[in-house]
């Protein structure tokens, strides 16, 4: 077990020994604390997990993906994802106000409820401004309903038949 937990002659990938070396690791501090066994764990580190740089779109994929959006407001949705790398629950509270267009940036509300900027290019303000002349918003720049953006933040998870799971 150890050795495989160090990866030696082992089959497993390193992520898959981070998660196991953590479920063996509260394994043995529930058994110390419920029945006051000494835990054999006591010195010993989880694998380090390196840091993964995911891939990205190319220019190419990105305004193939606008290309095929109907709506000037999904195009100008793409290019902003593309271009300033929101999260989907910070581009849907994005309000007039809170755009820079001198400068083209954006002031955020992200994890945590922390306040951030984000910058955006020359494609994502040139589909902004195609939106917002076609647009006026009163709220959020996307004319998304309160109720509708807690639908796309939090997705209800539903059960195999398609209805809500109970509490969702």
């Amino acid at each position: 077990m150890v050795k495989a937990l160090k990866g030696q002659n082992s089959n497993y990938g390193l992520a898959t020994r981070h998660a196991s070396f953590r479920a063996i690791r509260t394994f043995y501090r529930w058994l110390e604390s419920e029945y006051n066994l000494d835990t054999p764990m006591v010195g010993l580190s989880a694998p380090i997990l390196g840091k993964s740089i995911l891939p990205a779109l190319e220019q190419q994929q990105v305004l193939y993906l606008i290309d095929m959006a109907d709506h000037i407001r999904d195009k100008a949705i793409i290019a902003l994802f593309t271009e300033s790398g929101l999260r989907l629950s910070e581009l849907v509270d994005i309000t007039l106000n809170r755009i820079d267009w001198s400068s083209r940036i954006m002031r955020v509300v992200g994890k945590g409820r922390k306040e951030a900027y984000a910058l955006f290019g020359q494609l994502s303000e040139k589909y902004l401004r195609e939106w917002l002349n076609e647009f006026e918003p009163s709220d959020n720049i996307w004319g998304i309903n309160v109720d509708f953006k807690r639908r796309l933040v939090f997705p209800v998870t539903l059960t195999p038949s398609g209805e809500p799971l109970p509490g969702c």
